[in-house]
This record gives structure tokens, C-alpha cells and sequence, in this order.
């Protein structure tokens, strides 16, 4: 079996487990319940420890499948991954910080972190759609 291949369904859980911590956040943020601040960190935790697992999967695949590709496009993808991974580790800093702490302005830097996790996450799935489909995957998507 070629260890690369399991990017392709691993690569959603780390997305999914950040998506969760910002809203398990969000919610704790609006009704103060124990519960979605322990869901919030410990879905950060699970990201953290998922994604590079990810991103070396991803380096697996990329190896064995798009040796013929556009190496920009990949370079792009994985420099953008590895910017990803280190904003997701950062956010769970502030977030283990903020939890040991409860500094208020680490809870704003963590706000910020969680932001630029998501967004950065969002640009990464953009260029492996594009390695995977092709650059022009979203055309036509909306009737054009």
C-alpha cells in the first residue's frame, strides 16, 4: 500500500477538528458552558497531532503522484500547509495559555491565530484542489 494515498482522507480531519475548536470557542464564548471549552481545546489538541501526520502523507503523495505536475502549484500547496501547521500550533499555545492563565488578551491573540488557521486552511484546500482536479476545478461551478 503506498502510504501517500491516505492524504486524501486524512487531510479532513484536522480541517474538521479546527473548524470544531472555533466553533466549540464560539459557543463557549456566547454561553460560558465547561463543556465547549474543553471540546474547543481538545479539538485543537486533536489537530495538532493529526495535521503533520497530514502533511507527511501529503509529502508521500506528492512524491508518487505529481512528478509530472506543475512543481510551483505543489511548492505552493506545501509551503501554505506548513504555515497552516504552524498557526494551528501557535493557536493551541494561546490556547493552553489562555486556559492556564485566563489573560484576557491572550484569549484576543488566540482569536486572531484561530482566524488565521481557518483562512490559511481554506487556501490550502484551494491548491490541493487544484493539484488534484486541476487548476481550473471551480469553473463552471456556479453556471459559468
Amino acid at each position: 500500500m503506498q502510504l501517500g494515498k491516505l492524504h486524501l482522507v486524512l487531510v479532513h480531519l484536522p480541517i474538521a477538528l479546527v473548524v470544531a475548536a472555533a466553533t466549540a470557542d464560539l459557543l463557549w464564548a456566547i454561553t460560558r458552558r465547561k463543556f465547549f471549552d474543553n471540546a474547543g481545546l481538545y479539538c485543537l489538541l486533536g489537530a495538532l497531532a493529526t495535521a503533520p501526520l497530514t502533511a507527511l502523507a501529503g509529502s508521500l503523495l506528492s512524491d508518487l503522484k505529481f512528478k509530472g505536475h506543475e512543481p510551483a502549484l505543489s511548492e505552493q500547496h506545501e509551503t501554505a500547509a506548513y504555515i497552516a501547521i504552524g498557526l494551528i500550533a501557535a493557536a493551541t499555545a494561546a490556547r493552553v495559555l489562555w486556559r492556564l492563565k485566563n489573560w484576557k488578551w491572550l484569549r484576543a491573540i488566540y482569536a486572531l491565530l484561530i482566524v488565521a488557521s481557518l483562512v490559511t486552511i481554506a487556501v490550502v484546500g484551494h491548491l490541493g484542489g487544484q493539484l488534484a482536479f486541476g487548476v481550473d476545478y471551480l469553473r463552471g461551478l456556479f453556471g459559468g
